[in-house]
């Protein structure tokens, strides 16, 4: 969940705090929560959780307040950084739109199959496998033979 969430803020530190969130809300909902659907719950909150973070965040820039952030959590995943391929896959990933970005993380990062990624999201397989194509052709068409790593 971590990797989902990280690659979604792109900030280590709030993806921390995403996710612990994400499960402090499915202990607060326990006797709501089935335990067969326990995953897809604390998926899909810490995937909602993170894209209110962003939203905040951009809210920050737009004020004028990220610089004062940027001085006290300076760690912006600087290995990945580090590499020009890496740091394309990145970008390509980030301006896809959100329900692609979603099950391409989810079935990558996460390792879920579709049918979890349809309960996760809450939307049907056929919609999963239609989205997962849609969003592998755009990476395919930003990346060329970089795009063969999520193959």
């Amino acid at each position: 969940m971590f990797n989902i969430v990280a690659r979604w803020l792109w900030n280590r530190q709030d993806a921390f705090e995403v996710v612990q969130e994400a499960f402090m809300k499915l202990w607060e909902h326990r006797a709501r929560v089935a335990p067969a659907t326990a995953r897809a719950y604390t998926y899909r909150t810490a995937l909602n959780l993170a894209k209110n973070r962003k939203r905040y965040r951009a809210l920050w820039k737009v004020v004028g307040l990220e610089a004062a952030t940027q001085a006290v959590d300076g760690d912006q995943f600087a290995q990945l950084e580090s590499s020009a391929d890496q740091t394309r896959v990145r970008l390509a990933i980030t301006v896809l739109p959100d329900k692609l970005r979603q099950v391409i993380l989810l079935r990558h990062f996460a390792e879920m199959d579709y049918e979890a990624i349809a309960l996760t999201l809450a939307i049907s397989p056929g919609t999963v496998a239609s989205r997962m194509n849609r969003g592998m052709s755009r990476l395919r068409a930003e990346l060329g033979d970089l795009a063969d790593a999520f193959a």
